[in-house]
C-alpha cells in the first residue's frame, strides 16, 4: 500500500468511524507504535487483536478509539510505554514494523 493510499484510508476511517467516538472523552494525541510478541500480557490474558500496552497511569480495561478508527483495550504494559504512548498488538511482526510509530488522536470510550 502506498503512502498516499494509506493516508486516504486513514481519512476515510476518520470520517466514518471516529465521529461516533464523540460520546467518549477526547484523550489527546498519543504516540502509537506496534508490537508482535505472542504470549501472556500483564493483565493475564493472551495477546489478541485489539489489545494494547499502555502506560502505568492508564488502568487495564481502558478502551480507546484511535484516529485511524482502530479500537484498542489497554491490557498490557511495556518498559518504555508511558502514559502518552499506546503500543498496539499486531499478529504479524511485518505489519508492526510497517506501522512504525504514528501520532494519532485518541478518544477514551471506557
Amino acid at each position: 500500500m502506498t503512502v498516499s493510499m494509506r493516508r486516504l484510508l486513514q481519512i476515510l476511517l476518520l470520517l466514518f468511524f471516529v465521529p461516533w467516538a464523540d460520546a467518549g472523552d477526547f484523550a489527546g494525541s498519543f504516540s502509537v507504535s506496534a508490537y508482535c510478541d505472542v504470549g501472556l500480557m500483564n493483565s493475564g490474558q493472551q495477546t489478541h487483536a485489539g489489545a494494547a500496552a499502555c502506560g502505568p497511569g492508564i488502568p487495564f480495561g481502558t478502551v480507546f478509539v484511535l484516529g485511524d478508527g482502530r479500537m484498542v483495550e489497554c491490557l498490557d504494559r511495556g518498559g518504555l510505554v508511558t502514559d502518552c504512548h499506546i503500543d498496539v498488538w499486531m499478529d504479524s511482526c511485518e505489519a508492526a514494523i510497517q506501522w512504525g510509530r504514528q501520532e494519532l488522536p485518541a478518544w477514551r470510550i471506557r
